[in-house]
């Protein structure tokens, strides 16, 4: 299950570690269970950072860029520059434009998909990238209510209790293809 949660998503290796993780704390004799439990997590960390990139080389894709892996960190940041942008010091913002560019960050959060708010992070520089995930940090000590409401928004059709199959545009998935109509990406929820 590890591996094919690595292989099926960027951020699939942090709900390995995730899991890792609070297994240790409700399994007993954590010591003991670290090596049965940290074997999955260093699969799922190998398949995730090196045989996915190279697989989609060789096959012809265009490998994502980073900001794919980081998108909570990337809502819960957005969503603090959102309803705190005012309190945040210049090198918070200074950090936070490197990557996300602040001037349209408000226009494009939303509070169920991170795309547009991550699509301006496509290419940036590793250094915009180390500083942003410092500031991350800081950030989230600083306002743990507002990573969790961006997380909870984000993952919250994890907790739906219903199908949910959402719609989404062709022109935010497609790039320089010409015209593709959306129907052919609209998912339809099927009636029981």
């Amino acid at each position: 299950m590890c591996a094919l949660m690595a292989l099926t998503k960027k951020f699939g290796v942090y709900v390995v570690a995730a899991t890792v993780l609070c297994a240790l704390f409700v399994c007993g004799r954590p010591w003991r269970n670290m090596v049965r439990l940290g074997a999955p997590l260093v699969l799922a960390g190998l398949l995730s950072w090196c045989l996915v990139p190279s697989l989609v080389v060789s096959l012809g894709g265009i490998p994502g860029g980073k900001q794919e892996m980081l998108s909570v960190p990337i809502q819960q940041v957005a969503l603090v520059y959102v309803e705190h942008g005012e309190e945040l010091s210049e090198k918070d913002r200074a950090a936070i434009d490197g990557l996300l560019e602040c001037d349209t960050l408000a226009e494009r959060y939303s509070p169920w998909t991170v795309d547009d708010a991550k699509k301006v992070a496509k290419g940036k520089p590793d250094d915009a990238y180390r500083t942003f995930l410092a500031t991350w940090i800081e950030l989230g000590v600083r306002y743990p209510g507002s990573y969790f409401d961006a997380w909870a928004a984000l993952d919250s059709p994890l907790f739906a209790g219903a199908p949910y199959e959402p719609i989404f545009s062709s022109g935010s998935h497609i790039e320089n293809n010409g015209y593709v109509p959306d129907s052919l990406f609209e998912k339809v929820r099927k009636e029981r």
